[in-house]
């Protein structure tokens, strides 16, 4: 009896539409059924064209490794899996009897043992505090006031944000009916202003009488008094900003995560405007961003897609050559350092936190190194804030624990836990 294939978890937010998942469904169905009835070459001819529509999914990726297997592509078998293994240990490929007949290939006894080193925590972090659950629920963005030596974290669940003060004291610093879920924050020195990302998500609570459609929004509040200065709403209903950054000059950039609205906006300090600046038909999640040094380029991350550069003045996109096998999807958190992209994934199992070195001029990623990577208290890593050469970031943002219906199971609520990492004494 053939061993049924490992089921595809369609997520919607990876497709831009209906029809793109119905396609994907479809061949999956059809290479299916070419396996159940031995039609090997044919299962292979169809997991490569649904590899093809979905790239870097490693459920597909698995399949496409027992395609290559059955008919008799061992070489090709176990390089695809240690794709899978790059982005996800989860899958029991060494125990798995669909692979017996290459276990004796040394290739795939490296493969197992290279999955042993991925799943063995390395650390180059301290926790730097752990805030408790009743002060915040669910925490995905985070950023730091240098004036006043406060850190601000915003709950996507409760629709606040709390001020971390400089001697540890916890108290509420916005949760006013303008709030959404809150995302990615920024702080402009300059003008002492608090920005972040409010977005509708599914996972918030809902307020009574309040309108069921709401548009993502950009808000700006004073930090000395707390008071909302700016609100800056997207015009499109389908834009979910994800995270931001604040420009020198003033200027806010932010990311649209929606499949069907992947994009870049702008906040212009000067005229006040704030408009669409760059949409991508072709990419499918934006999340971090980050400058390089002189604020001439964009670094920002596909969910799916991996790392791309934006040139500001020409407009012109480069997405990042990889010279390593490090997977580069799953990059939520994405920040600047002495040259080096650190880039949480959360897209990838094991979790990790990991630096990129760049080329001269930065179009490639020569070499990697992990800086982080499964610790037992990474829940889920979200996004995070540079201080001089240290990062903060939070660890384990509750998102595995909401259901199908996006309620939060209390049971698994944890207290919320800040990673802190000094970047000089991390890197080589």
């Amino acid at each position: 009896m053939r061993k049924a294939l490992l089921i595809i978890t369609v997520l919607g937010f990876l497709f831009s539409s209906a029809m793109a998942q119905a396609d994907l469904q479809t061949l999956y169905a059809k290479a299916n059924d070419a396996y159940n009835q031995g039609d090997y070459a044919g299962f292979l001819k169809g997991m490569q064209q649904v590899d093809q529509l979905r790239p870097n999914h490693p459920t597909i990726l698995y399949n496409l490794s027992i395609a290559y297997l059955k008919n008799d592509y061992q070489h090709q078998a176990i390089r695809t899996l240690e794709r899978v293994v790059w982005m996800n240990t989860n899958y029991p490929f060494e125990t798995d009897t669909t692979f017996n007949s290459i276990k004796q290939n040394e290739a795939f006894k490296i493969l197992v043992a290279f999955k042993e080193k991925l799943v063995t925590p390395f650390r180059s972090s301290d926790i730097f505090t752990k805030i408790d659950k009743k002060l915040i629920t669910h925490a995905e963005g985070m950023t730091y006031d240098q004036k006043s030596g406060s850190f601000f974290l915003g709950d996507v669940r409760d629709r606040r944000i709390i001020r971390v003060s400089a001697d540890g004291s916890i108290s509420d610093f916005a949760n006013g009916p303008e709030l959404l879920s809150i995302m990615g924050m920024d702080v402009d020195e300059k003008k002492g202003l608090l920005w972040v990302c409010s977005t509708p998500m599914p996972e918030m609570l809902k307020r009574e009488g309040e309108s069921a459609e709401q548009n993502a929004r950009l808000l700006a509040f004073d930090i000395k008094t707390g008071k909302l200065v700016h609100t800056a709403v997207a015009k499109s209903k389908e834009a979910l900003f994800g995270d931001l950054i604040v420009a020198a000059n003033g200027d806010v950039y932010t990311t649209s995560s929606s499949a069907a609205h992947a994009a870049i906006y702008k906040f212009d300090s000067k005229s006040g405007e704030f408009k669409l600046f760059r949409l991508f038909g072709d990419l499918v999640s934006l999340q971090g961003l980050t400058f390089d040094a002189k604020e001439e380029n964009l670094f920002f991350s596909d969910y799916r897609e991996g790392l791309f550069k934006l040139h500001l003045e020409s407009d012109t996109r480069t997405k990042l050559v990889n010279y390593t096998r490090q997977s580069l999807k799953g990059v939520d958190g994405l920040y600047m350092y002495k040259g080096q992209l650190i880039a949480v994934h959360n897209g990838l199992k094991p979790y990790q936190l990991t630096a990129y070195q760049l080329n001269t001029d930065q179009t490639a990623i020569r070499y990697f190194e992990h800086l982080d990577r499964a610790l037992p208290e990474m829940g889920e890593p979200t996004l995070g804030t540079l201080v001089g050469n240290t990062l903060y970031y939070i660890a384990n943002s509750p998102w595995p624990h909401y259901d199908r219906e996006r309620n939060l199971d209390p049971e698994k609520l944890e207290s919320t836990v800040i990673q802190k990492l000094d970047l000089d004494g991390a890197l080589k």
